[in-house]
């Protein structure tokens, strides 16, 4: 759990958060904003504010996947981005997880987006796209093998089951795939290639195998001394068997798939990033390694191929400013530059599973924690909170007529953002400028708990 509480640590900055109670809202059927409560500490420029916001939001009339997607119409404007990112404001709310499959389907089904890449371990996902493609095994199954409790609830299990169905009936060209492009784990990286090498036909070489058992039982090592011991030397098996795939490249291409042999080849590489993360030599190239990895998988199912990712909305904003340092989303956009676009999403008020951290800074467990907009009437949380639409879009793009509306948004304000760790003296609020680091915002004003699984 360590890479929770440095995540929080290091990538958020100043933090302020409140106590507050886990009860029903009356936003949800008020529509009256002068009602709201908090509405008396809205100042003229706030107003001015709301009114030149609600100019330019489009509604969204449900999170659910299984709602019309009339009101997703407005991301036309990215329909020819090759990487469209979805973020989350944390990483244990339902109408997030419910938003990100209706923006997906709705991408595939309108506009060809073929690849849904998670902040989730690289491994773990082929095992699941593979039950996704061919039906191998079940979702229980698949869905075990995930190393993070953040993915494993109900609303993702829907994502996964629509994603087999989608592909029961088409090609494997036209087939759409969930991978991962995190960097932290390589528990399975072994015993894929493993498998892989077998089925080529191929007869393994001692040595190979030899170095993949020992890849194989490094991670299950929790000493991280132990490990960084070991840091040059397994590097230097990472490379071993990444040049015997390469030298053995023709070959296995024929028995197998060149698809299947860049992944495996890229689990090699991935390996070598995650214990580059695992021992902290340098946290923050985590995210110059899932900037890599969603870079490399963009390309996988062919160069114009396009992909939407799945990931916190501190790693996929833009580092428009300082508060994320140098986020997954710099990086891919300093490669691609307007082919990416980073959608990060806000809620106004709601609970949220997150691991509980308490003032003397144990922790106690993943628990049900809740938020409310007005915990700080600086945020644009709060602001959000008084827009004519409970449930909004706002593109960036639609805002440059409005010279208030794009100040508010260039400013750094506070936005409320938790990544899996939440609890009392544990400020999530970061200052941040929406517009240096994200091409839309998507608002919900009510939110509930992801269901765990």
């Amino acid at each position: 759990m360590e890479f929770r509480i440095i995540f929080l640590t290091v990538l958020l900055s100043a933090f302020l958060i409140s106590s507050c109670s886990e009860e029903d809202n009356p936003l949800e059927s008020n529509n009256d904003i002068t009602a709201r409560p908090g509405y008396n500490s809205l100042t003229s420029f706030d107003k001015t504010i709301l009114e030149e916001l609600n100019k330019r939001i489009s509604r969204i009339e449900s999170p659910s996947p299984e709602s019309a997607n009339l009101d997703l119409t407005p991301l036309d404007y990215f329909a020819d981005k090759k990487i469209i990112a979805l973020g989350e404001a944390t990483h244990g709310t339902k109408e997030f997880f419910q938003m990100k499959h209706k923006i997906f389907k709705y991408l595939v089904e309108k506009h060809n987006y073929k690849v849904f890449g998670f902040e989730a371990d690289m491994a773990e996902c082929i095992y699941i796209d593979r039950f996704i493609c061919k039906g191998t095994g079940t979702i229980e199954e698949a869905m075990n093998k995930m190393h993070f409790w953040t993915w494993k609830t109900q609303e993702v299990k829907e994502l996964i089951l629509w994603m087999r169905e989608y592909n029961r009936t088409r090609s494997s060209q036209d087939q759409i795939h969930l991978l991962g492009f995190d960097s932290q784990y390589w528990n399975y990286n072994s015993d894929l290639l493993n498998d892989y090498l077998s089925n080529s036909g191929m007869t393994l070489p001692t040595h190979i195998s030899k170095i993949l058992s020992e890849i194989k039982e490094l991670s299950s090592v929790t000493n991280t001394v132990s490990i960084t011991s070991q840091y040059e030397l397994f590097y230097s098996k990472c490379d071993t068997v990444k040049s015997y795939l390469d030298a053995n490249k023709t070959q296995l291409i024929a028995s197998t798939s060149e698809t299947e042999f860049e992944q495996m080849r890229q689990l090699t590489i991935q390996a070598a990033q995650a214990i580059d993360v695992k021992t902290g030599r340098d946290f923050m190239k985590r995210d110059y390694y899932m900037a890599q990895n969603a870079l490399w998988m963009s390309n996988l199912y062919g160069s114009n191929s396009k992909m939407v990712t799945w990931a916190h909305n501190g790693h996929i904003n833009k580092g428009g400013d300082s508060p994320y340092l140098y986020p997954m989303g710099k990086f891919i956009t300093n490669t691609i530059g307007d082919g990416y676009s980073a959608i990060g999403f806000s809620f106004g008020n709601g609970t949220f599973r997150a691991i509980t951290r308490l003032a003397n800074g144990s922790y106690s467990g993943l628990n049900i924690h809740s938020f409310s907009r007005v915990q700080d009437t600086k945020s644009y949380n709060f602001i959000f909170g008084f827009a004519k639409y409970d449930n909004f879009l706002l593109i960036k793009n639609n805002t440059s007529v409005s010279n208030q509306l794009t100040n508010f948004l260039n400013a750094s304000n506070l936005f409320f953002s938790v990544g899996a760790v939440y609890g009392d003296n544990y400020n999530c609020y970061a200052t941040i400028s929406l517009a240096a680091n994200y091409d839309a915002i998507i608002h919900l004003s009510m939110t509930n708990t992801a269901v765990g699984i």
